[in-house]
């Protein structure tokens, strides 16, 4: 008799907790399956924003080192678009980074470039390489034209056979 009773308290703490965990999970999935931050989400939300070069598929850079004023006069123009899919207005950065470090590199405080036109800038200079910012309305485009070039001032005999490999990357928030 006493086990018969102790059996039962067993089963029924057995059986409640075995509830309880189905409950939780149940409820849990719930939650998660209509959350508004799911990964689905995330990954939505960062490919809304899309880059593109408007006449070809290559980054173009000047040649060979150039002054502030003849760079902008001169170096190639790269015509990029950057579209918003997303059905509200965003803020974004525009990204201008090195793709490879190494000593066969020129560092990026001897490379100029300009957005539309605007006054160059010093690469290096730039905060996380961040050389744009802006803001686009909701299924917009923005159409932005930058050079870059290497800074004849301040190349050096050192630099001689190095290169320097760029690359755009957009950024929302």
């Amino acid at each position: 008799m006493e086990i018969n009773k102790l059996i039962r308290k067993r089963l029924l703490v057995f059986t409640s907790t075995l509830l309880i965990i189905v409950i939780l999970t149940i409820t849990s999935s719930y939650a998660l399956a209509n959350n508004d931050i799911t990964k689905t989400d995330i990954q939505e939300n960062t490919n809304k924003l899309t880059f593109k070069y408007e006449n070809s598929n290559d980054l173009k850079t000047g040649a060979y080192p150039m002054t502030k004023e003849l760079g902008l006069e001169k170096a190639p123009v790269n015509k990029v678009i950057i579209t918003n899919k997303d059905k509200k207005s965003t803020d974004f950065s525009l990204m201008l980074y090195p793709t490879d470090i190494s000593d066969r590199t020129i560092k990026t405080d001897k490379v100029y470039y300009s957005v539309n036109g605007d006054t160059p800038k010093i690469l290096g200079d730039s905060v996380d390489y961040v050389i744009y910012r802006g803001n686009i309305n909701a299924n917009d485009k923005e159409k932005l034209t930058i050079q870059i070039w290497i800074s004849g001032e301040r190349v050096e005999n050192e630099d001689q056979g190095k290169s320097l490999n760029l690359d755009f990357k957009v950024l929302n928030y």
